[in-house]
C-alpha cells in the first residue's frame, strides 16, 4: 500500500521486470496519473532513474497539485523491453494525518537515524501512524480529516437539516436533484437564507425577525398544510466544505498513545486478542473493551468527547 500526504511533493518507484528480472527498458516508463473515481487525467510524465541507477528503478515526481486532495490516485505505467510492451498500475491513497512521522518522532522521542536511541525506522511509524488513524476512525465512526464529498440526508419537517458530518462551509443545496442554493451563483429559489448551525452538524434557516422561533414544522389543523422547508422524505444533497480545518487536538494526543501502543514490544501479544498471560509471577487478563475501542483506555477516553458529539448528531 502506497500513502502519500496531501499537498505533499512526493516520489513513486516503478521497476521494469522481464521474466520476473529487472531489466532496462528501451526508454524511462511512461506514467499516465489519473483520479481514481473520476478517471480524469491528472498527470502524463516519463519517469527518471533513481540516484542509486540500480537496474529497471525509476521514480517519478508526484507535485503537489496532484496531491492537493484527498483521493485515490491510478497509476497506469507502460515500457518497452525490446520488441514487447509492458504495462502495470498500482494506485496512491492520498490522505490528510492526524499526525506526520516528524511530529510523531518528536512528540514520543523517536530517533530517525539507526545509530540514535530508541531508533524506529520512517516506514515502521507511517505505517503505525496509519493504523492508529484507521482505529480511531472506526472508533469515531467518521473521519475528521477535510473533505469536498457531498452529503446525502432526508428532511423530517422543520426548518433544520441535520446530518452526520461536520460542516464548515455550505456551497450547495439539492433537493431531490433540483438545484435549490448555490451561493456562488446567487442562485436562491427559496427565497430564505440558511445558516450552519452552531455545532456544525447542519443547516438551518434564518428566521426573517430577528429573535422569532421557527414553529412552521407545526402543521396546521384547518388547511393541512406543512410550511417547513425540508420535507418528511425528501432527498437533500448538501455540497461544501466537511470535517475539521484543523486536527483537533484531543485526537492528535489519541493518536501519539496508539502509536506508541504500536510500535512498543508488547504489541504484538495485544493484537492477537491474547485474553490472559499466566507466567507464574504475573497474571495479565485483558478487558473486553480492549476490543471494542482503539485499544488504549485513555484514548477511547479522551476520544469520548467526539462519539457523543456524533450521538447528539444522529
Amino acid at each position: 500500500m502506497i500513502e502519500v500526504y496531501a499537498g505533499s511533493s512526493t516520489k513513486i518507484n516503478v521497476t521494469t521486470y522481464y521474466n520476473g528480472e529487472p531489466t532496462e527498458p528501451v526508454e524511462a516508463p511512461q506514467a499516465v496519473v489519473r483520479d481514481a473515481s473520476t478517471d480524469n487525467i491528472l498527470l502524463v510524465e516519463y519517469s527518471e532513474q533513481t540516484e542509486d541507477a540500480y537496474v529497471g528503478e525509476y521514480e517519478l515526481l508526484l507535485p503537489a497539485n496532484v496531491t492537493s486532495l484527498e483521493r485515490i490516485l491510478k497509476v497506469e505505467w507502460e515500457y518497452q523491453i525490446g520488441e514487447e510492451y509492458f504495462n502495470s498500475i498500482e494506485y496512491i491513497y492520498v490522505t490528510t494525518p492526524y499526525l506526520t512521522v516528524d511530529e510523531i518522532i518528536l512528540e514520543l522521542g523517536f530517533s530517525p537515524y539507526p545509530e540514535g536511541p530508541n531508533y524506529q525506522p520512517f516506514e515502521k511509524i507511517h505505517s503505525a501512524a496509519r493504523a492508529a488513524r484507521m482505529l480511531i476512525n472506526n472508533y469515531l465512526g467518521f473521519s475528521l480529516t477535510q473533505n469536498t464529498n457531498p452529503v446525502v440526508t432526508y428532511g423530517n419537517n422543520t426548518d433544520v437539516l441535520s446530518f452526520t458530518e461536520r460542516i464548515i462551509e455550505f456551497k450547495k443545496l439539492y433537493e431531490n436533484d433540483q438545484l435549490i442554493i448555490d451561493i456562488d451563483a446567487g442562485v436562491n429559489n427559496w427565497g430564505v437564507d440558511l445558516e450552519i448551525t452552531e455545532t456544525n452538524s447542519g443547516l438551518r434557516v434564518i428566521p426573517s425577525t430577528a429573535g422569532e422561533d421557527i414553529q412552521e414544522s407545526e402543521v396546521s389543523r384547518v388547511l393541512n398544510i406543512n410550511n417547513s422547508r425540508f420535507k418528511n422524505g425528501y432527498r437533500y444533497k448538501i455540497e461544501g466544505t466537511f470535517g475539521y480545518k484543523v486536527i483537533p487536538l484531543e485526537v492528535r494526543q489519541a493518536m501519539l498513545l496508539i502509536v506508541n501502543d504500536l510500535l512498543c514490544n508488547d504489541s504484538i501479544w495485544r493484537s492477537k486478542y491474547v485474553k490472559k498471560i499466566d507466567t507464574g509471577q504475573m497474571s495479565v487478563e485483558l478487558s473486553s473493551l480492549a476490543f471494542s475501542g482503539t485499544g488504549n483506555a485513555v484514548a477511547d477516553a479522551i476520544l469520548q468527547k467526539f462519539k457523543m458529539i456524533q450521538l447528539v448528531i444522529i
